[in-house]
C-alpha cells in the first residue's frame, strides 16, 4: 500500500470514529433540544402564571372599588329623590 493509501484510511477510520462518537453522544441525550424547550416553556407559564396572578388581584380590587362605588350611589339615591321632591313641592307653590 501506498502513502496515500493508508493516509485515505486512517483519515476515513477518524472520520467513521467521530460519527460514531457523535451518534453515541446523540443517542445519549436524544432529547436534548426538547428537555431545553420544554424548560423554556415552563419557565414562561410560571410568568404568566405570576402575570395573572397581578392581573386577578387588580381585577378582584377594581371590582370591589365598583361595588362601593354602587353602594354609595344607592345611598345617594334617596337623597337626591329627596330634592327632587323639594324641588318639584317649590315648583308647585312658585306656579
Amino acid at each position: 500500500m501506498g502513502y496515500e493509501k493508508v493516509s485515505l484510511m486512517i483519515m476515513d477510520l477518524c472520520l467513521c470514529f467521530n460519527l460514531t462518537v457523535y451518534w453515541m453522544l446523540m443517542m445519549k441525550d436524544k432529547t436534548h433540544l426538547f428537555k431545553w424547550t420544554d424548560k423554556s416553556v415552563v419557565e414562561e407559564i410560571e410568568d404568566f402564571k405570576d402575570l395573572f396572578d397581578v392581573w386577578l388581584v387588580d381585577n378582584i380590587e377594581f371590582q370591589k372599588s365598583v361595588r362601593d362605588g354602587e353602594a354609595m350611589m344607592k345611598g345617594h339615591e334617596g337623597s337626591i329623590q329627596e330634592m327632587e321632591d323639594a324641588i318639584a313641592h317649590c315648583e308647585e307653590k312658585i306656579t
